[in-house]
């Protein structure tokens, strides 16, 4: 077995060759960490260049030890059937990246390598929110055991992405009004963990990264303008328009949450009323279904789905329908090619949804925006980690060099400092 290349430790920079700054092959190892296993020609579009070059530089960094070959994908059927090219990807050993998803009541972490293959995970309850000292202490002793898990083998750690449910101030970097842990507002929550790991940290909100999340691994492989909404003990969304997520001037952009449904409806925790998160959460739904059936988790909700119980599937449907509602605008708005369904949701439970979902749509949208959306499930399982660390895989603070005998390291990260804005994926 081949042994990872050892990552040298100079006291300066010095680029060599073909890794200087700006470099053909610079841009190819960082669409390769952006990207993961990639083939020959995806590397030619991204880089814009003839696959003959493409192979060019590839060859150039398999002889440095940089790259390898991934393992081969299944043939397929169809018009362009035949025997797929080995992708290439960043050798293992070089690194990896940790994301963390901070949700009102768990901490869940994973390590991914650069050809975004996963590598370590672990999770925690996280018990009284309100104290941000003690939460940050927390997250930070998940981290660790993640990156103790992903060792050395792995190489060196390149950073934390770290996905919050609210908002985050593109400023300051800190979460914004509006979020579910409210007494978070404003605090220093990256420049906290990066204190107590001594790494660099990226933080955005779920909506955010659950769409970086679906354009390297999910939907957005496939279509350039879809919509994200994850229902869940609240209701989030992103937004990603012409290949890019779209973050509005105050990184508030995708709050679907927050679009109002029935003005005189259920003051929301906003201050609004009315708003779509009031009727569509897991909240909403245990409320509906406890006057029949007490209170309910998920599970207990999905195994009455699965019974056909009456009151559960009225109450699912009417939370169906009014997403419909709210995502019938953004529809007409936007004119989104997927609308992609995340959260709590999960067959048979999220079928009854996704069914309601789609007639309103069908009844409220204009011929033209309706025509050929689809609405489907996420196919990812933890968008949110994964969204997270790739803020991380796709940060350019950070650049692969080579000392003066060959020999791959990172260049160092720089002291990340309030008012320098919170993620490494502009808009």
């Amino acid at each position: 077995m081949a042994r990872p290349p050892q990552l040298s430790r100079p006291t300066a920079e010095e680029p060599s060759g073909l890794l200087r700054p700006g470099s053909s092959a610079d841009e190819l190892v960082h669409t390769l960490r952006t990207l993961g296993a990639t083939s020959r020609a995806e590397i030619a579009r991204a880089l814009g260049v003839s696959r003959t070059r493409a192979g060019q530089l590839v060859g150039e960094l398999a002889r440095m030890g940089l790259v390898t070959e991934a393992p081969r994908p299944p043939e397929q059927d169809g018009p362009s059937a035949g025997r797929p090219g080995r992708p290439v990807r960043l050798r293992p050993g070089l690194g990896f990246a940790v994301g963390v998803n901070i949700t009102h009541d768990d901490v869940r972490c994973l390590a991914t390598d650069l050809s975004h293959t996963m590598v370590a995970s672990a999770s925690r309850p996280l018990g009284d929110p309100s104290d941000v000292e003690e939460a940050t202490d927390l997250v930070a002793a998940v981290v660790r055991e993640v990156i103790a898990e992903a060792g050395p083998r792995h190489g060196e750690c390149l950073g934390i992405g770290v996905a919050v449910p609210a908002p985050v101030d593109p400023e300051t970097g800190r979460p914004a009004p509006s979020s579910c842990l409210g007494l978070w507002v404003d605090a220093p929550v990256r420049e906290l963990l990066q204190e107590r790991l001594g790494l660099p940290v990226f933080l955005d909100n779920h909506g955010n990264l659950a769409v970086v999340a679906e354009l390297l691994w999910g939907v957005g492989r496939l279509v350039d303008d879809f919509i994200w909404i994850g229902l869940d003990a609240n209701v989030g969304g992103g937004i990603c328009s012409g290949g890019r997520l779209v973050r509005g001037r105050d990184g508030l952009a995708g709050e679907l949450g927050h679009v109002v449904v029935d003005p005189d409806g259920e003051v929301c925790r906003c201050g609004s009323q009315g708003c779509l998160e009031t009727v569509a959460s897991l909240a909403s739904l245990q409320r509906a279904l406890e006057p029949a059936h007490g209170r309910l988790d998920a599970a207990a909700i999905h195994r009455l789905i699965a019974q056909g119980d009456p009151a559960a599937v009225r109450a699912v449907t009417n939370l169906g329908t009014q997403v419909g509602i709210a995502l019938t605008t953004l529809v007409n708005v936007l004119n989104p090619s997927i609308i992609v369904v995340g959260g709590f949701l999960g067959r048979p439970l999220g079928a009854v949804v996704l069914e309601a979902v789609g007639s309103e749509i069908a009844r409220r949208a204009l011929p033209t925006t309706r025509r050929s959306l689809d609405v489907r499930f996420s196919r990812l399982r933890r968008p949110e980690p994964l969204g997270a660390a790739a803020l991380v895989l796709t940060d350019r603070t950070r650049s692969l060099r080579l000392d003066r005998h060959g020999r791959p390291f990172w260049t160092s990260a720089p002291v990340v400092r309030p008012g320098s804005g919170g993620s490494a994926m502009g808009p």
